[in-house]
C-alpha cells in the first residue's frame, strides 16, 4: 500500500517523551479518565508486558499493512513508536474518508475482532516509520484464560476502544464539522494538553504539535480546507495559536464539546468526571499552581 507519510519524524519522540513526563495520562485505570472519540484510551502497562512476553517486536516502513481488506484478525498489534491507521472502504471497494489514528502505546490493530477473529472490514497500516508490539490472538487468549485479571483487563480495555469508536460514529451523524473539528481539539487537549497561564494570567491548554489540516481531514472526513478555514477563524478570534512544534487552545473553544461528551456519564452519577476540560486537566497535572 503507497501512502505518503503526514507525520512529521520527531513527532511521536514528542508524544513518548510527554508521556514519560506524564504517566498517567490516559491510562484507563484512570476512573476520572473521560473516553474521547479518535483517540482510544492508552494500553495498560499490564497488557503491554504480556504482549511483549508473549509476542515480538516489530518495524513497518511508512503505508507497511498490518492487515489488509477482508484478512483474518489473528492478532493484537500495540504501538511503540510511529503512528497507524485504519481506513474504512465504501462498498465499490475505493479507500473513504474518516481513518483512525493509533498513537504511541495504543493499540494499532487487533482488539476489535480479537475474540471472533471474524475478518476485517478496512485496512490497517503505518503512517510513518513505526516500531510495534504484536503476539497471536489464540496465544494472548488461552493466557487470558489462565489468568481472570488479564481477561478482565483485556475486555475493559477492548470495550472502551469500543465506546470510542461509537462516540466517532456520533460525531459524525449528530454534530457539524465544525463541532467535530472542537471534539478532535478536546481529544487531543485531554491526551497531550498542559494547562499554562500566559503573562496576562489567561488560562490556556498547551499541547503536543497538531497533525496537519490534510490529516485531520482524512481523520475527521472534512475537506482539509474546511479545517484551515475553522482554524483561522479561531486564531482570528484569539481561541487557537498554531505553530510548529504545539498548539495553545483557550479552553472556551472546547469546553462545550467537552460537556456534550461526557454529559451522560456524567448525568449518571457512575462515573465521577471533572465538569470542565480545566479542572480535568488540573486533576491530570497535580503540579499545576492554579490546582
Amino acid at each position: 500500500m503507497v501512502v505518503s507519510s503526514l507525520i512529521p519524524p520527531d513527532w511521536h519522540q514528542l508524544l513518548v517523551d510527554f508521556y514519560e513526563k506524564f504517566p498517567s495520562r490516559g491510562l484507563p485505570s484512570v476512573e476520572h479518565f473521560p473516553i474521547f472519540p479518535w483517540i482510544a484510551p492508552r494500553v495498560s502497562a499490564k497488557i503491554i508486558e504480556k504482549v511483549r512476553e508473549l509476542g515480538v517486536e516489530r518495524k513497518l516502513t511508512t503505508g507497511e499493512l498490518l492487515f489488509e481488506i477482508g484478512a483474518r484478525v489473528d492478532k493484537l498489534c500495540i504501538n511503540l513508536k510511529g503512528f497507524s491507521a485504519r481506513s474504512l472502504v465504501n462498498p465499490a471497494g475505493f479507500e473513504a474518508q474518516g481513518i483512525g489514528i493509533a498513537p504511541p502505546f495504543h493499540i494499532a490493530a487487533g482488539n476489535l475482532n480479537f475474540f471472533t477473529q471474524r475478518p476485517c472490514s478496512g485496512c490497517y497500516y503505518a503512517l510513518c516509520p513505526s516500531q510495534i508490539l504484536e503476539c497471536s490472538s489464540q496465544r494472548l487468549r488461552e493466557a487470558a484464560q489462565e489468568d481472570s485479571a488479564l481477561m478482565f483487563e483485556l475486555a475493559r480495555h477492548f470495550e472502551m476502544c469500543a465506546i470510542s469508536d461509537r462516540m466517532v460514529f456520533a460525531c459524525r451523524a449528530l454534530i457539524n464539522s465544525e463541532y467535530r473539528l472542537q471534539a478532535f481539539l478536546c481529544s487531543w487537549a485531554a491526551n497531550f494538553g498542559l494547562l499554562d497561564e500566559n503573562r496576562y494570567k489567561e488560562m490556556r491548554i498547551e499541547t503536543v504539535s497538531l497533525p496537519g489540516s490534510a490529516l485531520i481531514g482524512k481523520i475527521m472526513a472534512i475537506n482539509p480546507l474546511v479545517v484551515e478555514r475553522n482554524f483561522e477563524k479561531w486564531e482570528s478570534l484569539g481561541l487557537l495559536e498554531i505553530s510548529n512544534d504545539k498548539a495553545l487552545i483557550v479552553p472556551s473553544l472546547i469546553d462545550p464539546i467537552y460537556q456534550w461528551i461526557t454529559l451522560k456519564d456524567k448525568e449518571s452519577g457512575v462515573v465521577p468526571y471533572p465538569p470542565s476540560i480545566q479542572t480535568y486537566l488540573e486533576k491530570e497535572q497535580p503540579h499545576f499552581q492554579g490546582s
